[in-house]
């Protein structure tokens, strides 16, 4: 007679791990089921176990690339290939956004350096022509007044960045 706790001849009839039938095998005996009812429940145990397996990146698991090459010879170089072109795709992006950004900053420094120079050249043209004093202040104004806002706010952000290193430098402590 061969049945489940004799280790005899009859293959398990689910694809079960062995350490989980194991596991399940040593709950059963722990419940103390009868050994003549252990095998039919290590059965139904294992017809409700789910396998998951999970795999993250470009391209598919590698598994899963052999059965692609073997449905369709030539699959997984189009796959690999195809997520080469992606990439390249990818950092040209991502190249072309760096650009965008540095020549805005650029840009923006160039139009910034214009607006103080302008008014200066201006208030420099009026005092040397012998224009009023008060039309050469209302040139000076605005680039002084720019620039003093400019460094007061670099200021406090400098002494914000501070602040906020010495406090997580406590919370390290």
């Amino acid at each position: 007679m061969s049945g489940a706790g004799d280790g005899g001849a009859d293959p398990p009839k689910t694809n079960l791990p062995v350490p989980l039938r194991k596991e399940i095998e040593g709950l059963l005996e722990e419940a103390e089921v009868p050994a003549e009812k252990r095998e039919s429940a290590v059965e139904k145990f294992g017809a409700i176990v789910l396998q998951a397996e999970s795999y993250r990146g470009p391209l598919p698991h590698p598994k899963h690339v052999a059965q692609f090459e073997k449905i369709l010879p030539g699959a997984a170089e189009r796959i690999f290939s195809m997520a080469e072109r992606e990439q390249a795709h990818h950092h040209a992006c991502e190249n072309n956004v760096i650009k965008a950004q540095s020549s805005y900053g650029t840009r923006g420094q160039y139009m910034g350096a214009t607006l103080i120079v302008l008014p200066l050249v201006a208030a420099f043209y009026c005092a040397v022509t012998g224009l009023s004093w008060t039309i050469v202040g209302l040139f000076l104004a605005p680039p002084v007044i720019t620039a003093a806002i400019a460094f007061v706010n670099h200021r406090i952000k400098l002494f914000n960045d501070d602040d906020d290193n010495d406090d997580s430098d406590d919370e390290n402590s």
